[in-house]
């Protein structure tokens, strides 16, 4: 079985290799399922994509490994051993946590919080800790300017800034049309099918630029150019146009975006899902989007 087992693994190494060479120089498949590819060969990324070119992690600027790596991260790195990529920064707190009378799978740890709150779960505390001040830790905070406690916030795995990407970019990045965006360009139409489509089905498709592949040992063909390559001028447009929006302008886009979408639904008795919980959280994304500013939305879109 252990021999059987070895020879399974390698043999997905293999294939995983022959299709990162493949797709990755083709741009045909996006930059995170490169890197889930890039996992099975337990190697560190940098070292998995050292001989081959990838112009999606080359035009967004896409980092590969950490500026000042571990020991460990060293020792994978020369010894070509264990998969290691780029992790962001995060802050450290450290809590007991309570018995959980309930056992196996979704069972979730839980804490000891303020009066108000004596029994939380791990994203409260993360929350207390900021607004208390333990958290960020004295070390990484830089600067007399900085800071340190009094944080408000929401728990919601990003979900406003995705709804403020999506009311901000549907009509005039995304092509979704409400009644309120411009004529599409050629052949954008052909990427709805559907009047209740949220997104143009290519969005999540990789760079794709038109490319031929030289290694003789693939097939030759031609990449379909994803949504970034055609869209790319307009891309640009729309997230320089949203770094010069000050904060009242970023309100009142969202207001507008919003309005068109209602009035749209209303005039044609078209249902819009997520049209409600944008019209109940109108005042939420206001905020959100006026306190992070056109700059910030801009390099997190």
């Amino acid at each position: 079985k252990k021999k059987a087992s070895i020879e399974a693994a390698s043999e997905v190494s293999s294939f995983s290799e022959r299709v990162l060479h493949q797709v990755v120089r083709s741009s045909m498949i996006a930059f995170s399922s490169i890197r889930g590819l890039a996992r099975r060969l337990k190697r560190p990324l940098p070292n998995v994509l050292r001989n081959v070119f990838c112009l999606e992690a080359q035009e967004l600027g896409l980092r590969l490994e950490n500026d000042s790596k571990t020991e460990l991260e060293k020792a994978r790195e020369s010894e070509n051993k264990g998969y290691s990529d780029w992790t962001p920064i995060t802050d450290k707190a450290i809590a007991n946590a309570l018995d959980n009378e309930k056992e196996g799978a979704g069972s979730r740890c839980i804490f000891v919080g303020n009066d108000s709150s004596p029994s939380i779960n791990v994203e409260q505390l993360a929350m207390e800790c900021y607004e208390e001040g333990s958290l960020p830790a004295s070390d990484m905070v830089s600067g007399d300017s900085a800071v340190v406690g009094g944080w408000v916030g929401w728990h919601d795995e990003g979900g406003y800034v995705r709804a403020i990407f999506r009311v901000l970019s549907s009509a005039p990045l995304l092509g979704v049309d409400w009644g309120c965006s411009s004529s599409l360009a050629p052949g954008d139409e052909t990427l709805f099918c559907s009047p209740y489509q949220g997104a143009p089905f290519d969005l999540h498709v990789g760079f794709g630029l038109n490319t031929e592949i030289d290694d003789s040992s693939a097939i030759a063909h031609s990449a379909i150019p994803g949504f970034y390559v055609r869209q790319r001028q307009k891309i640009e447009r729309f997230l320089n146009q949203l770094t010069e929006t000050n904060p009242q302008g970023l309100c009142d886009a969202i207001f507008r975006a919003i309005e068109a979408r209602l009035i749209f639904g209303l005039d044609n008795n078209r249902k819009d899902p997520s049209l409600e919980r944008d019209l109940k959280n109108l005042r939420t994304l206001s905020f959100i989007a006026a306190g992070l500013g056109g700059q910030l939305l801009a390099s997190v879109f």
